[in-house]
């Protein structure tokens, strides 16, 4: 079971999988159902590892959550008090933000990230991270406020994401941190999965019992 945004990478394991072990890979969205129920336009268009993640923080919970996952890009997302994915955003993470200053602008360096030591840089490094740093803080904080506002409550946070460990300490609204939220989400689908099969084959079994 595989949850994938990257097709090359899926071709790749695909093929491992079935030369090494003689199997099929069940890909989440391909050949395994979404893990819940979205109420966004293209349910597919959204990546599998967003709704692992946000099935897997709502199985938790059991009422509404955001889901804030900082990897190369910043997705945060909202699932409603029914288990519903309602949708959410995407900025660039840490890493493309540098990224981007160093390679879109004439004298900004290249700056790995980590927390700066103060709301402000000193030198020029520092305030290239202190600004995507506070940037990331302030906005997880707002999209947080305008969710809560949109469903009437203020939901749980959880925060996830190679990332996250950076930024948790100085977010005091974030009720939790999970490192492997979406493998913890591709195990509730597999999960899934394998009971509709299971209530499939009974049915089909109970259908040709009558029959006869």
């Amino acid at each position: 079971m595989a949850s994938s945004v990257k097709p090359d990478w899926t071709k790749l394991v695909r093929g491992v999988v079935a030369d090494e072990l003689g199997q099929k890979l069940l890909v989440i969205g391909t050949d395994v159902p979404l893990p819940m129920e979205t109420a966004v336009d293209e349910a597919l268009a959204v990546g599998t590892d967003r709704l692992c993640a946000a099935a897997a923080a709502y199985a938790v919970i059991e009422g509404a959550v955001v889901v804030a996952d900082f990897g190369t890009a910043v997705t945060v997302d909202l699932v409603d008090e029914e288990g519903v994915f309602i949708g959410g955003t995407i900025t660039p993470g840490f890493d493309l933000s540098l990224a981007a200053m160093n390679t879109g602008t004439a004298r900004l360096p290249k700056v790995d990230m980590r927390r700066p030591s103060s709301a402000y840089g000193a030198n020029t490094e520092e305030a290239m991270r202190a600004g995507v740093y506070w940037s990331a803080v302030g906005l997880l904080e707002t999209l947080c406020r305008k969710y809560a506002e949109q469903i009437g409550s203020w939901p749980q946070v959880i925060l996830t994401g190679g990332a996250a460990k950076v930024i948790k300490e100085d977010c005091d609204f974030v009720d939790s941190w999970v490192s492997n939220l979406a493998l913890r989400g591709i195990i509730i689908a597999y999960k899934k999965y394998i009971y509709e099969q299971t209530d499939i084959a009974e049915r089909s079994d109970k259908d040709s019992k009558k029959k006869k």
